[in-house]
């Protein structure tokens, strides 16, 4: 299920382009950021305005329709299969889940880094795609800012490994120390990598890395001191190897139970272990099956995750994240009362403008060295005067009068 709502990067442009419709006066209708990990598929969204109201509610109601019917084409699942399929937290629950995340308390491995960088890249996409408006920054910048806080000064991630190096363990446990043996990694982006640092940190002695560009493949394993290869390479590196580690998901499978099925053949009785960590996955399930084969997925690493009270790390983090939580509460309550204040200072601007266009015409004689200091003593003037209003008005949110307080501007100033 994971495999077909994931969504690839490459797709994430066209997927967010569902948030960014606006309003006839210009307005924007809803931010978005989706997050789509080996691990989770996430999409955070607030509504500007108010949501349009379903007849039938249900679980997917605050997001785009249109966004829900690519989904649904996308995966082949009905709206009320989506439904079921889906989780939904709603305001502070949601930037709850958002900080977890960011902190790797939610993850495969408590703690570890990388979802970090994922949650990163979403939010810089979106905000190449213009989606992630005042609301949704807020929240992310807070949440990425919470989790380098976490791994600084509480060391959350400091003895964690990660999902790559958890699945290593499961194989070492199942068909012995991996130190002198062959391995294989297919995929050269950052979850590759990961892969063959863990794999050199346990003394494995010969590396191959494959991927779908052997140029690319070759220019990576000569960084690491290995081996690259293209695909067309892969069956003979199967009857060679003891494990083969997939990191890049794919539509078609890459290993598929037939090859596996030759190489063993030839292999002598030799066991071989597949860990496919790739979504959607690129190794057939049905290998499995295959006498001698040991095979490891994401879903086998969930299933595996240690139950057991919370390290005093975690404790520690998650007392982080309710701070984090309430300076972010009130950075959140300064945005209700942004547009007062805009508001306010354009009218003052106009003001300024308009005296200044009238006073023009009985001051000609002034040259423009002159006139640029009469213009700069009107500004000063009235930066002064709403300086002190708008620094209370901010002030006071924080203490919850923002709604009190912003009416009282527009009732006195008329915005």
């Amino acid at each position: 299920m994971l495999e077909r709502l994931a969504i690839p990067t490459e797709a994430l442009p066209g997927a967010l382009r569902h948030f960014a419709a606006r309003s006839q006066n210009g307005d924007r209708l809803c931010e978005g950021v989706i997050l789509s990990t080996c691990n989770r598929t996430e999409i955070y969204a607030a509504w500007g305005s108010p949501r349009p109201v379903d007849t039938v509610p249900d679980i997917l109601s605050v997001l785009p329709p249109a966004l829900v019917d690519g989904l649904s084409a996308h995966s082949g699942l009905t709206r009320a299969d989506l439904a079921s399929r889906m989780f939904r937290y709603d305001g502070w629950p949601a930037a709850e889940h958002l900080f977890r995340v960011v902190c790797g308390l939610d993850s495969l491995v408590v703690g570890e880094s990388q979802v970090a960088g994922q949650v990163a890249r979403a939010y810089a996409a979106a905000q190449k795609a213009g989606t992630a408006g005042i609301v949704l920054s807020t929240l992310f910048q807070s949440a990425i800012r919470g989790g380098r806080r976490a791994r600084a000064r509480i060391g959350i991630g400091r003895r964690a490994s990660n999902a790559g190096a958890a699945a290593l363990d499961r194989a070492e446990a199942a068909a012995g120390p991996l130190a002198s043996s062959h391995a294989v990694v297919i995929g050269t982006g950052e979850f590759g990598r990961i892969v063959v640092h863990e794999l050199r940190r346990r003394r494995v002695s010969h590396i191959d890395i494959v991927s779908r560009s052997a140029e690319r493949a070759a220019s990576v394993a000569e960084r690491w001191g290995c081996s690259g290869h293209g695909m067309t390479d892969l069956p003979r590196l199967a009857e060679e190897c003891g494990i083969i580690v997939s990191t890049v998901g794919a539509e078609t499978r890459q290993v598929t139970a037939e090859l596996v099925g030759a190489a063993m053949r030839v292999r002598a009785g030799r066991g071989l272990v597949l860990i496919d960590l790739a979504v959607p996955r690129s190794i057939a399930p049905e290998a499995a099956a295959v006498p001698g084969v040991h095979l490891l997925d994401i879903d086998s690493l969930k299933t595996g995750r240690p139950d057991g009270p919370p390290s005093p790390e975690e404790l520690r983090v998650e007392q982080s994240i309710g701070e984090d939580l309430a300076e972010l509460a009130l950075r959140m309550k300064e945005l209700f009362v942004r547009p007062v204040i805009g508001e306010l200072w354009r009218k003052a601007a106009a003001i300024r403008a308009s005296v200044l266009e009238r006073a023009r015409g009985r001051l000609s004689t002034l040259d423009d060295e002159s006139w640029a200091e009469v213009e700069d003593l009107a500004a000063s003037i009235v930066a002064r005067l709403l300086h002190d209003p708008s620094t209370r008005l901010r002030a006071e949110a924080g203490n919850g009068h923002a709604e009190a307080f912003s009416e009282a501007l527009r009732e006195l100033f008329h915005i």
